[in-house]
């Protein structure tokens, strides 16, 4: 089942969905192996492992990047931070596309 579907079904039950946050493959795989349904790529923690503050210094690439890195190395659905999407709504457009190409079953996008 494609990631996005299997999000949908866990979100149509009455019980809350937990998605723990990681950073890179070996957290999320540790998230899936703990039992977890779901896990949230957290933006600050990408960063911070890129050896950035969470300033918005790293760009929709290397934050599609990881996010992909997470989607492929678990088998459940990964939500990602997708900042304020890079830009304008011809940006926002982009970063959806390029999250959704790489598995990512949901982005968080922050309005500002």
């Amino acid at each position: 089942m494609h990631a996005a579907a299997r999000l949908r079904q866990l979100l149509r039950r009455d019980e809350m969905l937990v998605a723990p946050g990681a950073y890179d493959c070996i957290t999320a795989r540790s998230i899936a192996h703990a039992g977890f349904e779901a896990v949230y790529m957290t933006g600050a923690g990408t960063a911070a492992a890129l050896g950035y503050p969470d300033y918005g210094l790293v760009t929709m690439s290397e934050m599609a990047d990881n996010a992909g890195r997470l989607a492929a190395a678990v088998d459940i659905p990964v939500i990602a931070d997708a900042d304020t999407g890079y830009g304008n709504e011809l940006n926002v457009v982009r970063t959806v596309r390029e999250y959704e190409k790489r598995g990512v079953a949901a982005t968080q996008i922050e309005d500002q």
